[in-house]
């Protein structure tokens, strides 16, 4: 029986099941299957250009070794097309409601730091605020949470958020085994952070046609999500020797072609 050599970096409990699942043996055979059907394939063509892989590269060497924050993370999958949220970060409670106008109502707040550390209390992070209100509440919230959780001098702030209508909970991440290199994993949410459901495990690069085929338990925009799947394995394959896992959660809605946008992420660094 075929085991795999992986060892992830402790983030939420969401991820840590999706790898537990994904890296069981009955998974094996998944990836040495794709690895035998690409034996003498010429490579695929890029998604994107090669001076992207440069700039993805350059802004995780910027992070001095730390893990990216969300808002980092969230730049780099912006360079590779990936979808994310409207979010503006402040350093006050007067500039979150400047930033809550400008974004529109309903927002989420949460937060911001530069350290890996655990989940932080359920009150850090404010979900579906609707008013002024809403918003101080929140704010007070995600800085006593961050305070509680993390040191104070690694809080950049509280981060603003556009808040999504409902949809589906996609959990997506990549992280290395020692014999096949960078590996995707992605399963569907379930609504008690139980394990993900449909959990499948993905050799980067892969096409787009080769995602759609994994995705028909998914009802909601499988060719978005298909399409948002290669294009976070070709930035796997880019970041490879700087990168050891990135982990994101997406909200895919039930519009055809929407592909979801990406609402949490962290990306933890070789070196970390």
């Amino acid at each position: 029986m075929t085991t795999f050599d992986v060892a992830t970096t402790q983030t939420s409990s969401a991820f840590q099941r999706l790898w537990q699942q994904a890296f069981s043996s009955e998974h094996a055979a998944d990836l040495e299957r794709q690895r035998a059907a690409r034996e003498g394939q010429p490579p695929l063509p890029r998604v994107t250009s090669e001076s992207v892989a440069w700039q993805a590269r350059a802004l995780v060497r910027a992070a001095g070794g730390r893990c990216l924050t969300e808002r980092e993370s969230r730049a780099i999958l912006a360079l590779y097309g990936i979808r994310t949220t409207r979010e503006i970060l402040v350093p006050s409670f007067e500039r979150a409601v400047e930033a809550a106008q400008e974004i529109g109502y309903p927002v989420t707040v949460k937060a911001e730091w530069t350290v890996l550390a655990p989940p932080a209390e359920p009150d850090a992070a404010t979900l579906n605020i609707t008013d002024e209100t809403g918003l101080k509440r929140g704010f007070k919230r995600a800085l006593a949470g961050a305070w509680a959780t993390v040191p104070w001098d690694s809080i950049n702030g509280v981060l603003v958020q556009e808040m999504l209508a409902p949809g589906t909970d996609v959990l997506v991440g990549m992280t290395s085994e020692s014999r096949y290199g960078p590996v995707l994993a992605w399963g569907l949410a379930t609504a008690d952070d139980d394990a993900p459901d449909a959990t499948q495990l993905l050799l980067p690069p892969c096409s787009v046609d080769e995602a759609r085929s994994l995705l028909d338990m998914v009802s909601a925009d499988p060719d978005g999500l298909a399409d948002m799947l290669a294009r976070f394995s070709e930035l796997c394959l880019d970041v490879r020797d700087v990168v050891h896992q990135i982990e994101m959660r997406l909200l895919i809605s039930a519009k055809p072609g929407d592909g979801g946008r990406t609402v949490d992420c962290v990306i933890v660094p070789a070196d970390a």
